[in-house]
């Protein structure tokens, strides 16, 4: 579900700018070379059975997909492939020598085949301006190829990421995010935090330097927080030309950010702390999004992880007084 896209997208649009969504995720073969990737880890590994690998193996399918698109022709390569499977430290000459890593590879042959396919597709006959990416530990390698390739076909275009990719893993700190941009020339923003204000400026600034965006950086805390975008300024996100359809759920954000402190989390320190976009808030843009979608009888929830509570009325004639008095 790419609400944070579609916040960008419906922020941007309501500023002048025209915005395209493309989500890779949702070609059937393209998440399908996920499923095949781990099945054939546990034809190689039956072990792996045990290790729920399909949701705990994500990070390690990213770093062996940058190992091939970085790495694949240099000798070691199947050696380095070992260590970035072999998570739990097995004897590392039998792992080896029971890892066919052909087979992992022609995998990653085809998704990028089809990647590369459809993003020329896209870009063909269509002047874009700007193309960005939203940036996960776990798709780092398609991010990193998507925008070189952009870069390949139209190198007028400017390149961004963001998303809480840059406040994770391998570029969480400032110096990191530095080394990041020197090594990747392709990309020409790198934007930390809240999106919409520094996406706004890179679409307003055709001429804007190359570097990294980070509205919050320096700020106290409470200038952070004041800097946030307005709720009322926010409008619902625009899924725009997404085959909604294959999607099990659309969304709303009825606040940014969490009140707890979680070590292990990126959200106190993305959002700079917690703030409700407010009930009223939340029922307009949930009104707006049903309506832009011709949504008749589709579910919908309003969840709360600091109250524990969950209501799940039905969208139908009367949706407009069920949510009224849900968020009254």
């Amino acid at each position: 579900m790419p609400l944070g896209m579609s916040s960008l997208k419906a922020y941007a649009e309501s500023h002048g700018h025209h915005v395209d969504l493309f989500d890779f995720n949702k070609v059937p073969e393209v998440f399908a070379v996920q499923r095949a990737y781990f099945a054939e880890c546990k034809a190689q590994f039956p072990y792996f059975k045990d290790w729920n690998i399909e949701r705990n193996g994500t990070e390690m399918l990213a770093i062996h997909q940058l190992l091939y698109l970085y790495s694949r022709n240099r000798p070691d390569y199947r050696e380095l492939v070992a260590e970035v499977l072999n998570m739990d430290g097995r004897d590392y000459g039998q792992f080896l020598s029971a890892l066919d890593v052909s087979r992992l590879d022609a995998l990653f042959a085809s998704l990028y085949a089809k990647v590369s396919s459809i993003l020329a597709r896209q870009l063909r006959g269509t002047l874009y301006d700007v193309v960005g990416c939203s940036l996960f530990n776990s798709t780092w390698p398609a991010t990193l190829f998507i925008l070189k390739r952009v870069k390949s076909m139209s190198p007028g275009v400017r390149t961004v990421v963001g998303g809480p990719g840059p406040l994770m893993g391998i570029t969480s700190r400032a110096d990191e995010v530095a080394q990041f941009m020197n090594h990747h020339e392709f990309i020409d923003y790198f934007v930390v935090g809240e999106g919409e204000p520094p996406f706004l400026r890179i679409l307003d600034e055709p001429e804007l330097p190359r570097g990294i965006l980070d509205p919050g950086r320096g700020l106290t805390l409470l200038d952070a927080r004041n800097s946030f975008v307005k709720a009322e300024d926010l409008p619902a996100p625009d899924y725009g030309q997404l085959e909604i359809s294959r999607y099990l759920q659309l969304s709303v954000a009825s606040s940014r950010g969490c009140p707890f402190e979680c070590s292990f989390c990126a959200e106190t320190v993305f959002w700079k702390g917690f703030r409700s976009m407010g009930q009223s808030r939340t029922y307009q843009q949930m009104d707006a999004l049903a309506r832009s979608i011709n949504a008749r009888r589709s579910p919908f929830a309003i969840g709360s992880a600091i109250r524990q509570s969950t209501a799940s009325p039905a969208i139908s004639g009367e949706t407009t007084a069920r949510i009224r008095s849900i968020a009254t």
